[in-house]
């Protein structure tokens, strides 16, 4: 259960956030989403595959974690054992919203902390406000964090609308072959259907192009190249 609340300085004035990572911290899970900002940097870690959170829904990229239902292969004790954390990983207990003011024509972002957390607490972890009430260079951070995911969440639904427009997305089934001969196969997801990308017109690769989509299709193409590595990670931990 969540529990996310608007933060202010004065009722949390206490509160501190822990930073490590583990499964009683929220980190487990097989897919956490990416956008595109993010693309590169995530590339280099994990394979980035698209998939509906609901029928009909738009397709969103997301980095595979693990190969298991709720498996995160990161995880290495309290620390996440990768050279790019995803920004839905890094916000931890935040999330940011729009609050409409009286007066105001432009909505003000607001943050919201999840009060229930297992990072959340008064006793260990980075504060969020310094003893003023200003925030602490950890929220500051946050800030930071939150509206990049912002901007990322507006170019995801462009990279969306792309996919459907030239219908680009295709099912992919993952077949893994452990080193001890076992088998295995992550069926339910979805990729980059590359036939159909080389046969669009010049037209339509111009605007794919044009608009840094093109660009971004074949780094979540490449992105593949890291399922061996994540059936490695996950070989290791077999045995």
């Amino acid at each position: 259960m969540t529990n996310f609340v608007l933060l202010n300085d004065e009722e949390h004035r206490k509160l501190k956030v822990k930073t490590g990572f583990g499964e009683d911290l929220g980190d487990s899970g097989s897919l956490v989403e990416v956008v595109p900002q993010e693309y590169r940097n995530a590339a280099t870690n994990y394979p980035i595959m698209l998939t509906q959170f609901e029928e009909g829904g738009r397709f969103m990229a997301c980095a595979l974690l693990g190969l298991d239902l709720g498996e995160n292969l990161f995880i290495d004790g309290d620390k996440w054992d990768a050279t790019y954390i995803p920004l839905h990983i890094q916000r931890g207990p935040f999330r940011i919203g729009i609050q409409q003011k009286e007066g105001r024509d432009e909505p003000d972002m607001v943050i919201s902390i999840d009060t229930d957390s297992g990072r959340v607490n008064e006793v260990d972890g980075e504060p969020l406000f310094e003893e003023d009430g200003s925030p602490s260079p950890y929220l500051k951070n946050m800030n930071t964090v939150l509206s990049r995911l912002v901007a990322g969440t507006e170019a995801a639904k462009i990279f969306a609308a792309a996919l459907e427009k030239f219908d680009l997305v295709k099912p992919m089934d993952i077949s893994i072959e452990f080193k001890d001969g076992k088998t295995g196969k992550v069926q339910g997801l979805h990729s980059i259907d590359e036939e159909k990308l080389k046969a669009l017109s010049g037209d339509d690769l111009k605007e794919l192009n044009e608009n840094g989509i093109l660009m971004l299709l074949h780094v979540v193409i490449a992105s593949l190249a890291q399922i061996d590595r994540l059936i490695d990670r996950k070989s290791a931990l077999l045995q």
